[in-house]
């Protein structure tokens, strides 16, 4: 009898650990919902799409520096996090297809400390 009860025990120790895990994994998600939703939102992904996914997954920043957003003739980007020190963007081109990408800053208590500025522009 004894055998069993420790067996159900550990049974429900590694449940209750398992859920923990679980559970932790979504608020993560959820975190990572909150702070950079906004910000991919902005750059026109909706939300529930691929695109947002991955946007949400990597972080706004990640994501715009791997994926020039083209979509259309027109396109925006917003300024760079997290402290907004290179301006964000935009641009409508008529007939012509439209490509941006999303300046980056450098994480130093420095004035000025934009490495590379957003690019708005008409392509084609």
């Amino acid at each position: 009898m004894r055998i069993i009860a420790r067996t159900r025990l550990g049974l429900l120790i590694s449940a209750a650990a398992a859920a923990g895990v679980v559970v932790q994994a979504g608020c993560a998600s959820q975190g990572r919902e909150v702070h950079n939703g906004p910000e991919c939102r902005q750059f026109g992904l909706p939300p529930g799409s691929s695109a947002y996914s991955e946007c949400i997954e990597a972080g706004a920043d990640a994501y715009a520096e791997s994926h020039p957003l083209t979509g259309g003739h027109w396109c925006s980007v917003p300024p760079s996090s997290p402290e907004g020190r290179c301006p964000g963007c935009s641009v409508n081109c008529a007939d012509k297809q439209a490509y941006c990408t999303r300046g980056r800053e450098l994480w130093l208590d420095t004035p000025d400390a934009c490495v590379k500025p957003a690019a708005c522009a008409c392509i084609q």
